[in-house]
């Protein structure tokens, strides 16, 4: 019986031996071992194979919120200076909410009788140069770190100090140089217009002041502005009228943080509206 059952348990055929050197392999156990082994790698494939296919699906809808995001972002900063646009990125908004009291360098330009240039000048001729004068100042402004306030018509009100701040020298400086730069910028700019033949070329004036004001989101519930109000405020408004075309104006308070730095020229003094004392003036040497 047992010559019969050579290579094999008696009664467990299930279990086939198979003689070698090193002795006897179960070979039957084997084949349901290798049958399982295969059985448990599909499934951890699959399970594999799902994970890759959710994390590129997952990569693919990052990629789309971030660009959905990087659109946002580019609109925004087009409707609001990118200083504000930066902190509405990090999520500070309470900082544009509140109003403080900060010592700011205000800063505006216009262009010397732009009224009549508008009457004189065909709309689209017109479009094309308001926009390109205020494209170029916009860059020139975003170089320096600058907040614009807003554009009226060809007026351009602009400040440093607030919401993100420095030193009240570094930001005279930054002020009076952006002056010069976009003086310098307008002789480029006069040049191109001729060439295209523009008859009357834009001349702009900038007023600079430094002092105390009051900063932060005003206006009403379904609409705010952050800016910049007060007597400072209006004082380099009113710097800037009296500035002559090409040239930089700016008041005793910024001379002094910037006179051994810029060259400047003393102007006099001149009274202002508003203002409780005759003001030191000072032109800007380009």
């Amino acid at each position: 019986m047992l010559g019969a059952h050579a290579g094999q348990i008696p009664y467990a055929p299930f279990f086939n031996t198979t003689s070698t050197s090193i002795g006897q392999i179960n070979t039957g156990l084997m084949r349901p071992m290798n049958a399982i082994t295969l059985l448990l790698l599909g499934v951890v494939l699959a399970i594999v194979y799902f994970i890759i296919a959710r994390w590129k699906l997952r990569e693919k809808e990052l990629l789309a919120v971030g660009e959905t995001l990087g659109k946002a972002n580019a609109i925004i900063s087009r409707y609001v200076a990118a200083q504000l646009a930066d902190e509405v990125r990090n999520g500070n908004y309470e900082a544009l909410e509140r109003h403080e009291r900060r010592k700011l360098t205000l800063f505006f330009s216009d262009i010397k009788d732009f009224s009549t240039a508008a009457d004189a000048i065909e709309p689209e001729d017109l479009s094309f140069l308001l926009n390109d004068y205020l494209s170029e100042m916009t860059l020139i402004a975003h170089r320096y770190g600058a907040t614009i306030d807003k554009f009226v018509g060809d007026a351009i009100m602009i400040f440093f100090g607030a919401p993100q701040s420095s030193s009240d020298r570094d930001q005279a400086l930054r002020a009076v140089h952006m002056g010069i730069d976009m003086q310098k910028s307008m002789h480029v700019l006069r040049q191109k217009w001729a060439e295209q033949g523009i008859a009357h070329p834009f001349h702009i004036r900038i007023g600079i002041n430094t002092g105390q004001a009051s900063v932060g989101a005003f206006g009403s519930q379904q609409r705010l502005e952050y800016t910049a109000i007060g007597r400072q405020v209006n004082l380099a408004a009113r710097i800037q009228a009296h500035c002559q075309p090409d040239h930089v104006l700016i008041s005793h308070s910024t001379w002094s943080l910037v006179r051994d730095i810029v060259v400047c020229v003393a102007k006099g003094s001149a009274e202002f509206q508003g203002s409780h004392e005759p003001v030191q003036i000072f032109e800007v040497s380009l």
